[in-house]
């Protein structure tokens, strides 16, 4: 069975090494590893749970979340705060591990700047969706001259209607 029609053509999808039409499976993964906003003293950790210092939850060295999503037959991870938090720690390590138990990664831009007026002046977040993009290029987002090939999908916007 193909794609259901209307689909765009593989050339005008992110990734361009998939051959064959899936269903999605994914996960939404927000594991931070403490919730409380005092988090022992320490504060809360960063949202941003693509960066290499998280590798003990989502790495083979340690819990492999993300093995663990594919094994249960998810074939796509979505994400949330990937983009656009001004971390400067490696997100390479986590979309080649997820690459290799064939997970899609869906990152999310971190959508709380769309409430700050001068980041997205009138909700428009042209700008700053695209200096996240780039910084994260340069963080392991970029692979040669595209996206890395994990990465399917960008989340552009988490929850619109929570903006009130």
């Amino acid at each position: 069975t193909g794609p259901p029609s209307g689909t765009p053509s593989p050339s005008l999808t992110p990734n361009t090494t998939r051959q064959e039409w899936q269903p999605l499976r994914g996960i939404a993964y927000g594991a931070l590893p403490c919730i409380d906003t005092t988090c022992g003293g320490q504060g809360l950790p960063s949202h941003d749970l693509v960066q290499v210092g998280y590798e003990e939850q989502w790495g083979a060295a340690g819990r492999n979340d993300l093995e663990v999503m594919s094994k249960i037959g998810a074939n796509a991870v979505r994400l949330y705060h990937s983009l656009g938090l001004d971390s400067d720690k490696d997100h390479g390590a986590f979309l080649d591990h997820a690459a290799s138990v064939g997970l899609d990664v869906m990152p999310g831009f971190h959508s709380d700047h769309a409430k700050d007026a001068a980041v997205c002046p009138d909700f428009d977040c042209f700008e700053a969706w695209k200096a996240a993009a780039l910084k994260g290029f340069g963080l392991g987002f970029r692979q040669g001259d595209a996206w890395h090939p994990a990465v399917s999908t960008l989340i552009l916007l988490n929850e619109p209607d929570h903006f009130e």
